[in-house]
């Protein structure tokens, strides 16, 4: 199994909070900012494992339907 980095998932945490937070004061479209969010963790370039992908994917899902 492989390590879990929580800096890095809680990285993504905050970026997703940030979102939520920034859509409710000023009225921007939560959906684009999650699908950032989702690009950027989902890339080849992410610094995320596997693991770690599904977990912050799992987030964003979360975030979306709450």
């Amino acid at each position: 199994m492989e390590n879990i980095d929580q800096s890095r998932i809680e990285d993504f945490r905050q970026m997703i909070n940030f979102a939520k937070s920034s859509a409710k004061q000023n009225k921007s479209s939560l959906d684009e900012e999650l699908n950032r969010i989702q690009k950027m963790a989902d890339s080849c370039l992410s610094p995320l494992s596997y693991t770690e992908t599904g977990i912050v994917l799992d987030m964003i899902w979360r975030a979306r339907h709450s």
